[in-house]
């Protein structure tokens, strides 16, 4: 990959990734201790970061140093199937939940999806 498209793959990412946080190049910079003018190349593609830099980002985003560098366009995206939530071993915060707390899980899924069980109508 060229170095030029390695620019371009990062400053997608990092303008996606402050979008999805909510933070502007100010709000960047002042959090990080970033120069203005740096993030502001990193953006257009005109530099592009050490990786001690991509690291801090990384960590910032709470995400890996790949989301960052790699272009994810044509990845497919991993997908879990949850129809069959109850037959797992389902944990939250390190502890096993009930089939009560399935239950409620299958409802808000349902609810947020808008797909409602014929028992339901």
């Amino acid at each position: 990959m060229t170095s030029e498209k390695s620019r371009e793959i990062f400053a997608k990412n990092l303008e996606y990734y402050m979008h999805r946080k909510g933070v502007d190049r100010n709000k960047l910079c002042e959090d990080l201790n970033f120069k203005y003018t740096t993030v502001r190349d990193w953006m257009k593609g005109i530099s592009y970061p050490r990786i001690g830099k991509i690291e801090m980002l990384a960590n910032y985003f709470g995400i890996e140093k790949s989301d960052l560098i790699e272009d994810k366009t044509n990845k497919p995206v991993q997908t879990i199937d949850l129809t069959n939530l109850r037959e797992r071993v389902v944990m939250f915060d390190g502890k096993p939940l009930s089939d009560n707390d399935v239950e409620k899980i299958e409802a808000i899924i349902k609810l947020s999806l808008g797909v409602g069980n014929s028992e339901d109508k």
